[in-house]
């Protein structure tokens, strides 16, 4: 490896996580491709390891079955305070009568302004969301669709939200993306947050109906400011890109903060790149090394390229080369044919020992990622099986 070479090159990886509708009209760049945890495709004309940013956007994945993302907070909205205490039953919830600021920071009526239409919308939103996750009931997405479609026309905005999910998947109905944009933009208009991110994504893609990146810019920001993490990550991107706004680096650098700073391993890693060819922030090497670290740790192949760089060169941090294989490694396990290269070419700086080691942390911090996955499962089965105990003896008492 020439060591005189500091950070020539940048991985950016701005993923593009299309909806699986559309996955099909994706033509991904195969010699750039870059995949995360399997769900994500980087579409971009442009080589990812340059100092500027693709341009590619984040979109949700409609399904309520990815096992991947908080469903209810994610794919559909279900704040726990909108949902009746006792879930078998259609009973309006004790608390706000919408979604509200629970889940997006926006405001809704308060009680003194309620109406007998609105708890009845809330009555129905309920019961959609039981047949949503079979909660006391059998999970039905026919039925549940019957329910938001009703409550979504009184002006639920978080059955409206879930209308847009099940027609945008096809879930119990026939797929209809324009109709799903056209329930996510009422309930966006509404305020709520992922419906607003939605909308964006949308709009930028022309998914559902023409593509208009300016309106994607205005979504995107009504999102973001609302503390939308993939909100955050989008308007960075267009900044970034220059799409539907004039190029703006320092806007791109603030927003990819807000985003990484919430824990988003791209804008992590996005940001990390920004500090190191120093756009948008003055250039900081050692500050790289931290945000490479961080979205590294998550699993984000560019980040970790660029972290094992770093460690290999020197650069905003010690020298070591075992963890410099180490990240390689683990970069190229993920596809990355350059990480390959590069852990080939730093092998004949090192000794057989030191090689052995580095393998051995790559494992390690493989198998510490397994174990992970299965306590997290195993969190949700317990806490699931807890609820349904619960449930028998509520049942067993009356």
């Amino acid at each position: 490896m020439t060591r005189g070479k500091k950070f020539g090159r940048f991985i950016f990886a701005l993923e593009l996580l299309c909806f699986s509708i559309w996955l099909s009209a994706c033509k991904p760049n195969t010699s750039s491709e870059t995949k995360v945890n399997g769900l994500t495709n980087a579409i971009s004309a442009l080589d990812p390891r340059i100092t500027s940013v693709a341009s590619t956007l984040t979109n949700n994945e409609a399904s309520p079955l990815n096992e991947n993302r908080d469903t209810r907070s994610s794919a559909f909205v279900t704040p726990p305070a909108d949902i009746s205490e006792n879930p078998s039953l259609p009973q309006p919830a004790p608390a706000r009568d919408d979604v509200g600021a629970d889940a997006t920071g926006s405001t809704t009526p308060g009680d003194s302004q309620k109406s007998p239409n609105q708890d009845l919308a809330r009555e129905l939103y309920n019961r959609g969301v039981q047949f949503i996750y079979g909660d006391g009931v059998a999970r039905d997405f026919q039925q549940a669709i019957t329910y938001f479609k009703q409550a979504a026309e009184m002006g639920h905005p978080a059955a409206q939200h879930n209308l847009g999910v099940l027609l945008l998947k096809g879930d119990g109905i026939k797929a209809d993306p324009t109709q799903a944009r056209s329930w996510f933009l009422k309930s966006a208009e509404q305020g709520v947050a992922e419906a607003q991110f939605k909308v964006a994504s949308m709009y930028a893609t022309g998914q559902g109906g023409p593509k208009d990146l300016a309106e994607a810019l205005n979504w995107a920001r009504k999102a973001a400011e609302q503390g939308h993490i993939e909100g955050q990550y989008n308007l960075a991107t267009l900044y970034a890109s220059g799409l539907g706004v004039e190029k703006d680096m320092d806007q791109a650098a603030e927003w990819f903060r807000k985003a990484a700073e919430k824990g988003h391993p791209i804008a992590q890693s996005n940001l990390g790149a920004l500090y190191a060819s120093g756009q948008g922030v003055p250039k900081d090497l050692k500050e790289a090394v931290k945000w490479f670290r961080l979205a590294a740790d998550k699993g984000n192949p560019a980040a970790q390229f660029n972290l094992a760089r770093s460690l290999s060169e020197g650069s905003g941090t010690d020298q070591n080369l075992v963890e410099a294989y180490k990240w390689f490694s683990l970069a190229a396990e993920q596809g990355d044919p350059e990480s390959v290269r590069q852990k080939e070419e730093l092998a004949n700086h090192m000794s057989a020992a030191q090689i052995g080691e580095a393998i051995r942390r790559a494992n390690s911090f493989t198998f510490q990622k397994i174990r992970e996955i299965d306590a997290a499962r195993s969190s949700a089965a317990k806490r699931a099986r807890a609820a349904q105990r619960s449930k028998l003896l509520e049942q067993t008492a009356d």
